[in-house]
């Protein structure tokens, strides 16, 4: 269902049950406040190594969660879709990579789309049960993907 004309993020994705699913808000990656640079130079290892990331004391995801990953694109909250997988094992590390995953190929369409998000992100890389759907919408007015270099 649309919401005052937005399109919501579960629409999109077509995510049935949003029950199992976690959003990351990426800031920022190994001291770079500038996320996006990483994601055009298409340095994919360093983006995923901060989706699954673990921290000192708490634990990121469990087993069998779906992840969604989105790096800061202004203050605005306008957000970029760079990643949604599948934690497929738990490697009981912290400040460390703590997972291994599956990305989910079929959301790969999606990655580079401008989403709007309707509520404040406190600090860098908050996780977010997804029970609030009506918060994540596609932003209205600028739907175009922001495409990494590559060949002509």
């Amino acid at each position: 269902m649309k919401s005052n004309n937005k399109i919501l993020l579960n629409e999109i994705l077509r995510l049935d049950t949003l029950n199992n699913v976690k959003i990351r808000f990426n800031l920022m990656f190994k001291g770079n406040w500038n996320p996006i640079d990483i994601f055009k130079n298409a340095d994919t290892d360093t983006l995923l190594e901060g989706q699954y990331w673990n921290y000192k004391k708490n634990k990121s995801y469990q087993k069998g969660q779906i992840t969604i990953g989105f790096l800061r694109l202004n203050d605005n909250n306008l957000w970029l879709l760079f990643h949604v997988g599948r934690v497929t094992k738990d490697l009981n590390k912290f400040d460390n990579v703590g997972y291994e995953y599956e990305v989910l190929s079929y959301y790969e369409k999606y990655f580079g789309a401008k989403i709007g998000v309707g509520l404040k992100i406190p600090r860098p890389h908050t996780l977010y049960p997804c029970n609030f759907p009506d918060r994540f919408m596609i932003a209205g007015t600028d739907k175009s993907p922001l495409k990494r270099p590559g060949p002509a």
